[in-house]
């Protein structure tokens, strides 16, 4: 289903673990989630290259993928493990760093997205949220 955020369109359908949010301005995790539900943001484009990992309404990591040197969140980081093989704390030698960040949303979240979930499945309605 394709709704608007505010200004915001975004659209929301099913991956292989869970739901994807796609949207074009970045997240902000604004806590609290629901007890037992984690969330990963992956946010690209020509300002932005950020990854954020909240569980239970708590944040914990947050950082550019170009600077985890420059993380925040909780310590240990839980994804430090991943976040080295996957090459994330680079900062600024990064290689296929969209590839990472989202291989390491799925690793935290257990959400993995294939390239057929950059397609928008067919059939969905852009529909305007209530602005008031």
């Amino acid at each position: 289903m394709l709704r608007r955020a505010g200004n915001a369109p975004c659209a929301v359908y099913a991956a292989r673990g869970g739901s994807v949010l796609e949207t074009e301005w970045p997240p902000a995790f604004n806590g609290p989630l629901s007890v037992g539900t984690a969330m990963a943001t992956v946010f690209f484009d020509v300002k932005h290259d950020d990854f954020t990992y909240a569980v239970d309404g708590r944040l914990v990591s947050a950082f550019s993928v170009f600077a985890y040197s420059c993380r925040e969140g909780v310590e240990p980081d839980p994804l430090e493990a991943a976040v080295l093989e996957l090459g994330l704390d680079r900062d600024e030698r990064v290689e296929e760093p969209v590839a990472a960040a989202l291989e390491l949303a799925g690793r935290a979240t257990g959400v993995y997205l294939s390239a057929a979930d950059f397609v928008r499945p067919s059939g969905q309605v852009a529909v305007e949220a209530d602005s008031g």
